[in-house]
């Protein structure tokens, strides 16, 4: 009995010694730094509070930029003007049409001045013109009697763009004994405006007008009151 005893603790000494170190083996292990797996072995798991909204490509935003933008409000009228050219009114006006708009072509006559007349008022008859005008050429004043309109039997002395330069001429004419005057010459010059409006549910887009007016220049594009356009 006593044999047995000491044989069952021999035999629990040496299982405990076989065991022991592999125990502390695992504890030693267990303080190791763990293997850390790198990002190219694992998938990116991205959570939905962390997905961002794709940046547009620059065909969307190309597409977005030309988008059809309103020139005005439905129902508004704008005008572009002035020229001096019928052809090239009608030739915006054709432009205009072509974005399905309904224009026309408006004229207005406007007066300008066209430099200065210095001129003997007309004289009674023609007969007295004459005599008062061989008096001028003996006195070398370069002249010609008129023989139409309102100044018929007037005597013209010439026409200045400069208002100062025909002052001087009257002056020294009559520093000579002719009594001539200054007057303004005016007349009349035709422009032309282009009018058209814009109808409920049309749309013009944004390079409306550098369409329109390519190639011309010192013309501008204007809002105009429908009401005007009406009369």
């Amino acid at each position: 009995m006593r044999l047995l005893f000491w044989v069952i603790l021999f035999v629990n000494v040496a299982f405990f010694g076989w065991q022991y170190p592999k125990k502390e083996s695992r504890i030693v292990d267990a303080t190791q730094t763990p293997q850390v797996i790198s990002g190219n072995d694992l998938e990116t798991i991205t959570l939905l509070s962390e997905e961002t909204v794709p940046r547009s490509s620059p065909a969307m935003q190309q597409e977005v930029k030309e988008a059809p933008q309103p020139l005005g409000e439905a129902g508004a009228c704008f005008t572009i003007g002035s020229f001096t050219s019928r052809d090239q009114a009608k030739k915006v006006l054709t432009r205009v049409e072509r974005h399905g708009l309904l224009g026309d072509i408006r004229t207005i006559e406007q007066s300008e001045r066209n430099g200065y007349w210095v001129l003997l008022p007309p004289l009674a008859n023609r007969k007295l013109a004459k005599e008062i005008l061989r008096d001028m050429h003996k006195a070398n004043v370069d002249s010609f009697i008129v023989t139409t309109g309102q100044k018929s039997n007037a005597i013209s002395v010439g026409i200045f763009n400069s208002e100062s330069h025909a002052k001087r001429r009257v002056k020294d004419l009559r520093g000579k004994g002719f009594n001539v005057v200054m007057e303004e010459r005016l007349r009349t010059k035709s422009l032309y405006w282009v009018d058209f409006h814009i109808a409920n549910g049309e749309v013009v887009g944004e390079n409306f007008e550098k369409q329109v007016l390519a190639s011309v220049s010192a013309v501008r594009l204007e809002s105009r009151s429908c009401e005007t356009s009406k009369r």
